[in-house]
């Protein structure tokens, strides 16, 4: 969870799963950005770096069985997305297949 300067809180889905299985949660993201505290210390944890990788190693694999089906796969990136800025930006658009089919 963010704040930017012009007031806008940024959530991320971590931060929405969390709202949802623990409100107090919520409360305490919601105190550091408020700079009411700061977030505890994250030991680097070995099984949980080791959990990470397996779940990137799996997302790519996916990823890449479904380019191998011949299916159209767009990977995103995370730079920028927490700008206030970027988020408010109008996005391309197009219009629905069966737009394009009713003529």
């Amino acid at each position: 969870m963010q704040i930017h300067g012009d007031g806008t809180v940024v959530v991320s889905a971590t931060d929405l799963v969390g709202f949802l299985e623990c409100g107090h949660l919520t409360t305490l993201e919601l105190g550091r950005i408020d700079n009411l505290w700061e977030k505890p210390h994250q030991r680097l944890d070995p099984e949980v770096v080791l959990l990470q990788e397996r779940g990137d190693a799996h997302e790519a694999a996916f990823l890449a069985h479904l380019q191998a089906e011949g299916k159209s796969v767009h990977i995103g990136t995370k730079d920028g997305l927490t700008t206030p800025d970027r988020l408010r930006a109008p996005r391309p658009t197009r219009s629905p297949r069966w737009a394009a089919e009713s003529t």
